[in-house]
């Protein structure tokens, strides 16, 4: 080979280097995966997880015929106990008036006599004593007799429920051949007294070992299947593998989960290990018992055919990505003009230059259709141009109609604190926005009945910030000073007020919390009603603390009858503070609350000023707490002394 055409050979090679090594290779090889091996990968898989699922389904109901069948002959058991203790009930409660030793014997006598002939190995009548105290005082067992058992945990539970039902390791004195430990089912009820006589539990137990044997014993089927006693407490009582017996469940890893469809239970499977064997299981609660049958089958036998298939799925897969990966380095090759094309017109739009577009050809597939959003994306980059510098102007004509709609809340409020005898105000608002839905209000209202003048002093909270909620606070202290002038008592005022207002809250969800209060110059005295409202606060004059709330809900959500009012009596000195919750609900950097706690500090500490330095003080004291963390609730404060 000359040495010109072995230079052009080297340059080939290291052009296919360069383009192999960037990420138009990798690029092409994705969309191979994606249009060729992901679809059949994703149809190999369906129909994987759809055998895999009818297998399972079938081996969930298989299950669960066998967990229901075995666990009814224990819930009869249980059914049948309960009816003969109900029959013992009936024959103690029989005994009339004896002395508590013979009454004592003569159950013991119908114990021994239903254990005998019942075939049960013990049955117990406990009394439950004043104070707690829970007794054996009558039993099949003599020995059994004075035994405490106020401490045990089965006992407690027939106490709390009535009945239970309880598996439990014990011994049976009641043999001929003497004493025999096994394994026992306990079923007990609680019984009134009768005659002044105390309320007891009849319990029974019988020997259960046969019956466990046969509810545990191995099925003939394809795959192995182990069935386990579960206790109420989650520990495996029995098992046909003994080596799982007094396991807990954090060993078995095991997840419960029983739903309801219908009213019928459905049991779903559980994933185990047991033994370092992954198992599929289910969990059927004995029904009248708290204990449950757990039966397990190994994954490996149950879905030995389902992973084969798996398994040729993946190697199929593995095949079809080689063969993409050799198609898609052959496509790159093809594939290089219209990404030259796309290349550069990115680099001019980088320049600055948005009229810049990239140019389709042929053989270029995906690539052009990049070119073709590229192209779409420049274009809608032009287009949002446009429209953020539309949207600027309407921010900054939305942001000066915010200024107008505060500029004209604040007007509203009364700034000046009108000359009233008997009493001074001063009052501070905040917004948490803009506008805010709070507001206070403070005006002289000219009574009805008699001569003379009261003062109104209303603090209120509308849910929700902004134009809505201030619109809907505005509205209801126009409501609010209208009615003032139709009746002397703030509870009328407060229903009539709220009946209207509801009108204008409809569906909307809107409502407003609202204390107003009626001071009263002659007698000193304060009317008030809180709808739904943060309670305000009486500093009396020798310290002491009054709180001034009542129990009615907050104005808008519906109509209102007969509103509770409630009236203090004022001394001079006295101080009045109402505010809204965005001073108590204030919070720092730490998520610290202001609260109440710092609220009364400081105004058994600020008592003796001024009232305009006491509320300056406090929203100066709020500030400080809240540092640099935003205010997300309007702050209003209203405080007022006696004179």
């Amino acid at each position: 080979m000359d040495k010109g055409r072995l230079a052009a050979f080297h340059e080939l090679r290291g052009a296919m280097h360069r383009s192999y090594r960037g990420s138009l290779a990798l690029r092409i090889l994705l969309i191979t995966i994606c249009v060729v091996a992901l679809p059949l990968l994703a149809y190999f898989l369906y129909a994987y997880h759809q055998g895999y699922t009818a297998r399972l389904n079938e081996i969930v109901l298989r299950l669960r015929a066998l967990g229901e069948g075995r666990s009814l002959l224990l819930t009869e058991m249980t059914e049948a106990d309960l009816r003969l203790i109900a029959i013992i009930e009936e024959l103690t409660s029989q005994e009339g008036a004896q002395p508590p030793l013979e009454k004592g014997r003569t159950r013991s006598l119908i114990l021994t006599s239903v254990a005998k002939g019942g075939g049960y190995a013990a049955a117990y009548y406990i009394t439950l004593f004043p104070g707690g105290k829970l007794i054996v005082t009558a039993a099949s067992d003599p020995t059994q007799v004075g035994t405490d058992v106020s401490k045990d945990r089965f006992t407690e539970e027939v106490v709390r429920l009535g009945s239970a039902s309880f598996l439990g390791f014990g011994s049976n004195t009641f043999q001929e051949s003497g004493d025999t430990f096994g394994r026992f089912f306990y079923v007990a009820a609680l019984v009134p007294g009768m005659d002044q006589d105390p309320p007891g539990i009849i319990t029974l137990a019988r020997g259960v070992d046969d019956l466990i044997a046969d509810l545990l014993s191995s099925e003939e089927s394809t795959y192995t299947v182990t069935f386990s006693l579960l206790r109420g407490d989650g520990i495996i009582f029995a098992s046909g593998n003994p080596s799982l017996t007094l396991q807990a469940p954090s060993s078995l890893r095991q997840k419960r989960a029983v739903a309801k469809k219908g009213g019928r239970a459905i049991y779903e499977p559980l994933f185990l290990g047991i033994d370092g064997v992954e198992s599929i299981g289910l969990e059927i609660p004995v029904r009248g018992t708290r204990f449950s049958l757990l039966i397990t089958a190994p994954e490996s036998e149950v879905f030995g055919v389902e992973r084969r298939q798996l398994y040729q799925v993946v190697g199929f897969f593995l095949l079809l990505f080689v063969v993409g990966v050799v198609i898609a380095l052959w496509i790159t090759q093809r594939m290089s003009r219209p990404l030259t094309s796309l290349i550069g017109a990115m680099r001019r739009v980088s320049d600055g230059d948005l009229t810049a577009k990239a140019e389709s050809y042929p053989m270029g597939f995906e690539i052009n259709m990049i070119g073709n959003i590229f192209n779409t994306t420049i274009e809608s980059l032009r287009d949002q141009m446009s429209r953020a510098e539309v949207e600027r102007v309407q921010r900054e004509t939305l942001g000066q109609e915010f200024k107008i709609g505060r500029e004209i809340q604040m007007s509203i409020l009364p700034h000046k604190m009108p000359a009233f005898p008997g009493i001074e105000v001063a009052a501070r608002y905040i917004p948490a926005k803009q506008v805010g839905g709070d507001f206070y209000d403070v005006f002289v209202k000219e009574r009805i009945r008699g001569d003379g003048n009261d003062l109104v002093l209303t603090v209120a909270d509308a849910s929700g910030k902004g134009i809505s909620a201030c619109l809907y606070s505005l509205g209801l202290r126009s409501i609010l000073r209208s009615y003032c002038g139709a009746s002397d008592k703030i509870s009328k005022i407060i229903e009539k007020t709220n009946n209207l207002f509801c009108e204008d809250t409809g569906m909307s969800g809107m409502f407003v919390t609202a204390l107003t209060a009626l001071f009263h110059p002659e007698t000193r005295t304060l009317s008030y009603t809180a709808c739904g409202h943060t309670p305000g606060f009486v500093r009396r004059k020798n310290g002491s603390l009054e709180v001034l709330t009542s129990r009615q809900l907050a104005m808008g959500v519906i109509l209102f009858k007969d509103v509770e009012e409630e009236t203090i009596q004022l001394e001079v000195g006295d101080l009045i503070i109402l505010y809204t919750d965005g001073i108590t609900e204030t919070h720092n950097d730490r998520n610290e609350l202001f609260g109440e706690t710092r609220l009364l500090g400081y105004i058994r500490a600020a008592a003796e000023g001024s009232v305009d330095a006491m509320a300056d003080g406090l929203l100066e004291r709020v500030s400080d707490f809240r540092g640099q963390t935003a205010q997300y609730d309007d702050i209003t404060l209203l405080v007022a002394r006696v004179l």
